[in-house]
Parts: C-alpha cells; structure tokens; sequence
C-alpha cells in the first residue's frame, strides 16, 4: 500500500521551519480569526490561542497591526 501522504507530511514538517519568503504568526487573541491575504489572496485561519500559521511575507502588511497576532520575525 502506498503511503506517499505520510511521507509527504514526515519530510515538510521535519525541519521545522517554513518555506521561503514566509514568517511565522501566532495567535494570542481568544477568538478565532480567519484573514484573507490581500496580495496572494491564501486564507490563514487561526483557531485556537497559541495557533501558527506561516505566513507569505507580502500578506504581512495587513497583520502587523492586529493586536491579537505576534509575528515571530526570523
């Protein structure tokens, strides 16, 4: 049986880090937010206190004056 998914998972999350052209974003609002990124138009969504997503650099304007976000600058 194939596992090409599982595998997939296992070598882009090994390294922990994002991909390039991206910074990382925390959520540390108690309500869930769902932004759309006004230049490559991805959707982040933000479920619980504490949750990540990587973030495209060029979306990055439109977040940095979120109270409820922290962006993790490399």
């Amino acid at each position: 049986m194939c596992n090409c998914n599982q595998q997939r998972t296992a070598l882009s999350g090994a390294n922990g880090r994002g991909q390039t052209g991206s910074v990382q974003v925390r959520l540390v609002g108690h309500q869930p937010l769902t932004l759309s990124g006004m230049y490559t138009g991805r959707m982040y969504v933000f479920r619980n206190t504490g949750d990540a997503n990587w973030v495209d650099k060029r979306d990055l304007p439109d977040m940095e004056n979120r109270p409820e976000l922290v962006i993790q600058y490399a």
